[in-house]
């Protein structure tokens, strides 16, 4: 099946193949189709073959690296989007890689990838609008080009005309001045029958389907039409196949006539002579009658024929000449149609053709042309000069071409227009007849190249500068700062809870409240500091020339108050606060790459503080930073070096007691980190696509474990699974679970699925597919951590879920606090009223066991029941379990 043209292409190559398929996850969720390539040489062999819409791409990469891959690329187009995103944070690598033909330059990790979407886009959208812009300009030199030829073909055919016409006059010079074709067939009957002496005649047009009388001395003998086909053996016949001037000197011996047509010739003698047109065919039949004595005799037809072939020339040249009025009125109407400005003048510049659109540009009339106009009216006072000088270096040679200049324009009513103005010699043979100019009107072109250069520094939602442009003057700052002994001050902000308005209010009235915060922050600092826009809900604020980092504290105070001023947005007031990260040049950074990642770690600390706050960077932040990078760096080849294993934490049924199942949970100790928390790996796994390998090695490990222990112990053991949010997007998932059960022998009522709530939030199809497909294999679906989240009763209808899960949190009060009892039974009600079996983790305590099973609860889980333990361990338990039953 063709692909969908709409359905742009995006070539991702980088020797980090969780930074491939995270990026490819992302994007094709966002209908874009992805190629991947581990190295510089096989992303340009895709390139070449795939030639895809835009490329995103690393610098260093084992084969053949960015640079030399941007030199590569260049060399087969300049048309496609190149996005750097490397992990250098030298700024010079990004100067390189600008230089070397990349559009645009991102620095990895690029942990919020809207700025991926937001930074595809923007470079699509310039390409489209550069792709269009160049088809414009070659179509448009393609057309003048075309109509240039057009021209010249013209003006060859009128010369070779001229020269016939020339010779005809010479000759017959009567005929010549015929150019209409009635008169002149008048015209050369009456002739013809003079010298002839003739009594009678007829003069025909041969059409494709019939003769046409043109004249007739005596009408009563020539009917207005002959239709075709003529007999053959007729005299007509052979006259249109051997083309020669007949003699027939006895009509009445001969019944050849009235079968060809005509009617009442009995006697005398009739000369018949073919007028032959361009193509040599016989373009006019003329015929005399005698009904004298002597009758017509041979050279009476030679004299005839002479007359004839002189006729040809006229004949010609009045087709000839019909065809030149209707190319000519054809290439005026042409000429007309143009979009572009037609004007044609004199060696002297004096204009003395202008097309529709010429006249109209430049608000002329025809008479205006009559009356005299000169081609330096139409320039600016200041351009004539450079306008002459070009003129004049017009070589004396038909066949050359001349690019177009740039020039401004003036109108009648003084208004001037930039315009772009191609030159041409008209040619009379070999000399120089005057000079044609075909002018373009650029004021459209100059706008978009204002727009795109406006759209590659600023957003075009705020009009702030944009992460490109905020980069690049933080660049000079520091340069400036650096000589000067000065600081710089780098403010992150992010606007609390934006995501909310957009998920109730809509997108279209969170734009305006980002054009009104934008607005707000410009009012608030001071002129000469940049506010720029990094994307979503992120700003940044460069505050230059501070002499210490307690300069920032009034600028940051100030923008906590104003944001706690209400925005009035439709109507509505809405309350937005700031959370604020500051690092401060030279402390906390030498370039921009540090100076805005630690101003963002800040800003995450004042998240983490509550909100509507501001933090500056410490070494604390720098700690968990390298913690991050380095669980991020270590995590990649985890699952080859077999540092992941799978815990199993024991789940009892409260009406028995007895040991239902377990859920599998995943450990991980690195040699250089030990033992990492999952809620310290997870995310950085879901963030980089590694949590899909990671995913299916739990999934497997535990079902062969299961199928142990159904074999050993119990087989009605269940396992249950947890599964991520970039798990569900996997195309493979389905596929994966099934083949997974049927290779270990594990039946669908023996394997329970677990994702969080939160997940369902964005409701996408992709995820109600996913349940659907899993609960269609007989596995149960359990929502884990219920309560934690919006806890909406919707997803329990929406989605089939079998089992609900109540998070510790609820379970950790249940004894001191009544609300949560209160909320506990209502849970489990409304569980089992809903058919769903209810599982309480985090049961710690006998009282809380306890509890749970007076509210009627069907399993738990917990230290109290039993920690996560390795396999072996669980296996131990069983056979315990087993031996005592």
């Amino acid at each position: 099946m063709p692909m969908d043209e709409s359905v742009k292409t995006i070539l991702v190559i980088d020797d980090d193949p969780s930074i491939r398929h995270s990026f490819a996850d992302y994007l094709e969720d966002r209908d874009y189709r992805t190629l991947l390539a581990e190295n510089g040489l096989i992303g340009l062999e895709m390139f070449t073959q795939e030639r895809p819409d835009l490329v995103l791409m690393d610098l260093r990469m084992p084969e053949m690296d960015g640079f030399e891959l941007l030199h590569k690329v260049c060399e087969i187009t300049q048309d496609t989007p190149l996005i750097v995103i490397s992990g250098t944070a030298r700024i010079s690598d990004a100067i390189d890689a600008l230089l070397k033909g990349a559009w645009d330059f991102l620095l990895k990790p690029v942990t919020d990838l809207s700025v991926l979407e937001h930074t595809v886009e923007k470079n699509l959208e310039r390409a489209h609008l550069l792709r269009e812009n160049k088809a414009y300009q070659e179509n448009l030199e393609h057309l003048v080009k075309q109509r240039t030829s057009e021209l010249e073909y013209v003006n060859d055919q009128l010369n070779t005309i001229n020269q016939r016409l020339h010779r005809v006059v010479k000759s017959t010079t009567t005929l010549t001045l015929c150019y209409d074709l009635k008169q002149f067939a008048v015209q050369l009957l009456e002739e013809f029958a003079q010298h002839m002496e003739a009594s009678g005649g007829s003069i025909y047009l041969v059409e494709d389907n019939y003769l046409k009388l043109l004249h007739a001395l005596d009408p009563s003998h020539a009917p207005d039409l002959i239709s075709f086909p003529i007999p053959q053996g007729t005299i007509i016949h052979q006259l249109l196949v051997n083309k020669k001037p007949l003699l027939l000197q006895d009509v009445e011996d001969l019944g050849q006539l009235k079968s060809s047509g005509w009617n009442g010739y009995a006697d005398g003698s009739v000369l018949i002579f073919p007028v032959l047109d361009d193509a040599g065919e016989v373009g006019v039949i003329l015929t005399l009658h005698n009904k004298l004595t002597p009758p017509f005799i041979e050279q009476d037809k030679e004299i005839g024929a002479i007359l004839a072939s002189y006729s040809c020339e006229s004949l010609r040249a009045i087709r000839s000449y019909n065809a030149l009025s209707i190319s000519e009125r054809r290439f005026r109407d042409l000429a007309d149609m143009l979009p572009q400005s037609v004007f044609e003048m004199d060696g002297e510049g004096n204009i003395f053709y202008g097309n529709q659109m010429a006249l109209k540009s430049f608000a002329y009339t025809a008479e205006n042309l009559s009356t005299g106009l000169q081609i330096l009216e139409l320039i600016v006072p200041h351009d004539r000069k450079r306008f002459e000088n070009n003129i004049m270096t017009l070589p004396h040679a038909a066949d050359m071409e001349y690019g177009g200049n740039e020039y401004e324009a003036i109108r009648k009513d003084g208004s001037s227009f930039q315009v772009l103005i191609y030159f041409d010699l008209i040619m009379d043979g070999t000399k120089i007849g005057g000079t044609r100019l075909v002018i373009v009107d650029i004021t459209f072109l100059k706008q978009q190249e204002k727009k795109i250069q406006y759209q590659a520094h600023f957003d075009s939602l705020t009009r702030l500068p944009n992460r490109f442009l905020t980069l690049d003057r933080l660049s000079q700052q520091i340069l400036e700062a650096h000589r000067n002994k000065e600081k710089i001050a780098v403010l992150f902000l992010d606007l609390d809870d934006f995501k909310k308005v957009n998920d109730t209010l809509g997108h279209e009235t969170g734009d305006k409240l980002l054009i009104n915060v934008a607005e707000r922050l410009q009012s608030i600092v001071r002129e000469g500091d940049t506010v720029g826009r990094l994307g979503g809900d992120e700003f940044i604020i460069l505050l230059g020339r501070l002499e210490s980092a307690d300069d920032v504290i009034p600028v940051v105070e100030n923008l906590i108050t104003q944001f706690r001023k209400m925005f009035k947005v439709d109507g509505r007031e809405l309350l937005l606060t700031l959370s604020i990260g500051i690092s401060i040049f030279p402390e906390d950074g030498s370039n921009t790459s540090e100076l805005l990642r630690n101003a963002d770690s800040a800003m995450y600390h004042s998240k983490k503080l509550g909100r509507d706050t501001f933090s500056y960077f410490t070494g604390t932040m720098n700690h968990e930073i390298s913690r991050k990078l380095s669980i991020e760096e270590q995590i990649h080849g985890a699952l080859e070096r077999e540092e992941f294993e799978v815990f199993y934490q024991p789940q009892f049924d409260l009406s028995n007691n007895q040991l239902m199942g377990a859920e599998a949970l995943l450990r991980w100790k690195n040699q250089s980190l030990g033992n990492v928390p999952p809620d310290e790996f997870i995310s950085i796994a879901e963030q980089t696509g590694i949590i899909i390998p990671i995913g299916q090695f739990v999934l497997t490990e535990a079902l062969s474990m299961s199928r142990q222990w159904h074999q050993n112990f119990n087989n009605k053991f269940r396992i249950a699974v947890n599964l991520s949010p970039r798990q569900l997007r996997d195309r493979e998932l389905l596929s994966f679970i099934k083949q997974s059960m049927q290779q270990h022998s594990v039946s669908g009522e023996c394997l329970e699925m677990e994702i969080t709530e939160g997940v369902l939030m964005n409701e996408q199809s992709y995820i109600t597919d996913a349940l659907t497909g899993i609960n269609n294999l007989g596995v149960s679906i359990a929502m884990d951590d219920f309560g934690t989240g919006f806890s909406s009763l919707s997803y329990l209808r929406k989605y089939p879920f079998d089992v609900l899960k109540i998070d510790r949190s609820f379970v950790n009060d249940i004894i001191t606090d009544p609300a949560d009892r209160e909320l506990i039974q209502a849970i489990i009600a409304m569980s089992h009223a809903l058919k769903l079996k209810v599982v309480a983790e985090g049961v710690e305590t006998n009282e809380q066991l306890s509890y749970l099973k007076q509210l009627g609860c069907d399993y738990a889980q917990g230290y109290l029941l039993g920690k996560p333990m390795p396999a072996a361990e669980m296996t131990a338990l069983l056979q315990s379990e087993s031996n005592s039953s």
